[in-house]
């Protein structure tokens, strides 16, 4: 399994050259921490865990990132190419 996600993370950041795409590091849950002060946020258990899981999974893109850099380089990009659909068919 974990070659397979640094597969489809390589991969999307092959693309990233592209105005359209760009890699996303994801955690275990919506990105947040819950409470009104900075004690009751140390207190969401559940959301600083999803906090610490997306820190190491932005680490490990940014490693990724630089070592597919470094063995595959870049690949060409097409552009210029624009469909439009006006009557809504």
């Amino acid at each position: 399994m974990q070659h397979e996600a640094y597969s489809i993370i390589l991969y999307l950041w092959l693309q990233e050259n592209t105005k359209y795409c760009m890699p996303i590091a994801t955690a275990t849950y919506w990105n947040q921490v819950h409470g009104f002060t900075a004690e009751d946020v140390q207190k969401d258990k559940e959301g600083l865990q999803t906090m610490r899981n997306l820190a190491r999974n932005m680490t490990f893109l940014m490693k990724v990132i630089a070592d597919g850099q470094e063995k595959y380089g870049l690949p060409e990009v097409e552009h210029g190419a624009f469909t439009s659909f006006p009557d809504g068919k």
